[in-house]
């Protein structure tokens, strides 16, 4: 099935972070003390003592990392909880930062804009939604946020200039959807690895400010949220078919400042179809099901966008219909969304 088919990929991408994370520590895990290794159960904000055990298990130092922020209520393996990168600064050499006219100045700004600090919580929410992963560390700097990870982290300034190329290449290629002060950072660390940082403004996602919305019995609020990710997801689609590069689309994921649409993540991949594009777009249909005119206007609207965009030739390469019937099939409730949807793509 797809939910085991899920599970089996995250065990994957977990034993592959807990490794990286060992590369990191040179062999060492950081514990936080009474649980298991790189595991948070979390009861709110609090500090954490972190016992440092080798890999036999021997205590060999302790220490006391800033204070994390932890979504209440929650277990969550936290691949990178413990390890502390070097933050990015403005003074790194040419070839390592992105942009090369404005990356520094933006960089200087965000550092010097007031308290870093680490967001845990935002990192578990992002797990908890599907919209992150698991090794990912998360620093918020007044309105930005300064995101790594361990598969961020590499042996060299040289691979690691070679990767920030690579991203900057994609995040050019999505056009529209990147923020005008949006920077990516190579920072060297002792011993001669070195950790890529993207830097983004800190906005409410879309997904956010629906769950608001919804709270709030605010329908307008809600139809505009979700009209603003209808347009989000028709982009991706369009970025998929034009540039070959895939997002993911969870609504987590977008953000709008006035009249700008953002893709506030920087996980994009080589491919064209988007895993689980029927799921993200039907399942606010199930989810905000008390307030139909919003999700009319969700649905139309995202039919709307794709249908001037993208012709059916290429629809049918990206596998919009096999996605959407896919998810139809499997979430009964979310079918007439999809029939709705189709009909208004003339299928």
């Amino acid at each position: 099935s797809r939910e085991a088919a899920a599970r089996a990929d995250a065990q994957r991408r977990a034993r592959e972070a807990a490794e990286r994370a060992a590369a990191v520590t040179g062999g060492t895990e950081l514990v936080p003390r009474g649980s298991a290794p790189f595991f948070v159960s979390s009861g709110g904000p609090r500090e954490t003592a972190y016992t440092e055990t080798s890999s036999r298990g021997a205590p060999v130092t302790e220490s006391q990392p800033p204070p994390s922020s932890v979504a209440a209520g929650s277990a969550y393996v936290l691949l990178a909880s413990g390890i502390e990168p070097p933050m990015p600064r403005a003074d790194v050499g040419i070839g390592f930062i992105w942009p090369s006219a404005t990356g520094r100045d933006i960089l200087r700004r965000v550092m010097a804009s007031g308290p870093i600090v680490r967001r845990d919580d935002v990192v578990i929410h992002r797990m908890k939604l599907g919209s992150g992963l698991t090794d990912e560390i998360i620093y918020q700097a007044g309105g930005f946020s300064l995101k790594t990870s361990l598969s961020r982290r590499f042996s060299d300034l040289d691979e690691g200039r070679t990767e920030l190329l690579k991203l900057a290449r994609k995040k050019m290629q999505t056009g529209r959807l990147v923020p005008d002060t949006a920077v990516l950072s190579i920072q060297p660390e002792a011993g001669g690895g070195a950790w890529l940082w993207s830097v983004m403004p800190w906005l409410p996602t879309l997904h956010a400010i629906m769950e608001e919305a919804a709270q709030e019995r605010d329908e307008a609020k809600l139809t505009e949220a979700l009209v603003s990710y209808a347009e989000g997801a028709a982009e991706a689609l369009i970025v998929a078919a034009r540039q070959r590069l895939v997002l993911n689309v969870h609504p987590d994921n977008f953000a709008r400042s006035r009249n700008d649409l953002y893709y506030v993540d920087d996980n994009i991949a080589a491919g064209t179809r988007i895993p689980d594009l029927g799921h993200a777009i039907l399942q606010r249909c199930v989810d905000y099901a008390a307030f139909p005119s919003a999700v009319n206007s969700f649905i139309t609207m995202f039919a709307t966008y794709v249908g001037r965009s993208i012709n059916r030739k290429l629809m049918e390469e990206l596998g919009v219909d096999e996605a959407f019937a896919s998810e139809a099939n499997i979430s009964p409730l979310a079918r007439p969304a999809q029939e709705k949807l189709f009909r208004l793509l003339g299928r």
